[in-house]
């Protein structure tokens, strides 16, 4: 989805093109994003990354996104991230 595709001050944020990446994701972090596919293909939500643009393969923040408003945002052990990281 390249509505929610982003970059600046050395940040990224884009959407996952599989699954698997929502499960990855979900085990690297430790939060339950994985739970969200069901709602991702029914168009309920949309799921997005933020990463670092150094290292885009190590997840960082996980944003979750309905009705065009960011809905809640995650890092590692589901710790809430309130949204400082993302406003850059």
């Amino acid at each position: 989805n390249a509505k929610y595709k982003f970059a600046a001050d050395g940040y990224k944020i884009f959407t996952p093109m599989k699954t698997d990446e929502l499960v990855r994701e979900g085990n690297v972090l430790g939060h339950c994003v994985a739970s969200y596919i069901g709602r991702v293909r029914k168009r309920l939500c949309v799921i997005a990354f933020l990463r670092e643009a150094a290292n885009e393969d190590e997840p960082l923040v996980t944003i979750e996104i309905a009705n065009g408003a960011i809905v809640q945002a995650r890092r590692k052990m589901n710790l809430e991230d309130h949204l400082r990281i993302l406003v850059f």
